[in-house]
């Protein structure tokens, strides 16, 4: 049996995966879902889901810019507030991981 992989994704030669853990960005993306980054991604992209490390934790939100020079990460599920990063002078532990590119639900 062999898997023929279509060309465009050649393209996420810097990929990697993570677990999904809490509710933040249901209906999305549930708790234990994988997701897939692409991480030549290293700027923010506002109709898709980006991963972040801010503070030693692990971020997956919808990134929104405010009018007032901040970068907001918000979660789907309203229940939890954003998170808001000076985009001038984001903290010495922030760094954009990628952006997701793909996710498969965990039926375990």
């Amino acid at each position: 049996m062999s898997i023929i992989c279509p060309a465009r994704f050649h393209a996420f030669m810097r990929s990697s995966a993570l677990r999904v853990h809490g509710d933040s960005m249901e209906p999305l993306l549930k708790d234990k879902d994988i997701v897939m980054l692409d991480q030549s991604v290293n700027t923010t992209i506002h109709s898709m889901p980006m991963a972040f490390q801010l503070e030693d934790e692990l971020y997956v939100k919808m990134c929104q810019a405010s009018g007032d020079g901040k970068l907001e990460m918000v979660s789907i599920n309203r229940s939890y507030p954003p998170i808001h990063v000076d985009r001038e002078k984001p903290p010495s532990d922030f760094a954009i991981l990628g952006a997701v590119v793909w996710h498969a639900h965990s039926w375990v």
